[in-house]
């Protein structure tokens, strides 16, 4: 039983580790995650909200 926690644990760690370099050799190829504009506040170039319409 506990080999069985153990190796439960092990893939685990193994695939969050694999997602890890998967995602930043995205981040790597295509620049980091841009969210649209449309999901939050627009701001001008002087830091101010301004309306997105």
């Amino acid at each position: 039983m506990f080999e069985l926690a153990l190796l439960t644990a092990v893939v685990f760690i193994a695939a969050i580790a694999l997602g890890t370099i998967y995602q930043r050799r995205q981040d790597v190829l295509y620049g980091p995650y841009i969210s649209d504009p449309a999901w939050g506040p627009v701001l001008n170039e002087d830091g101010v909200e301004t309306s997105s319409t």
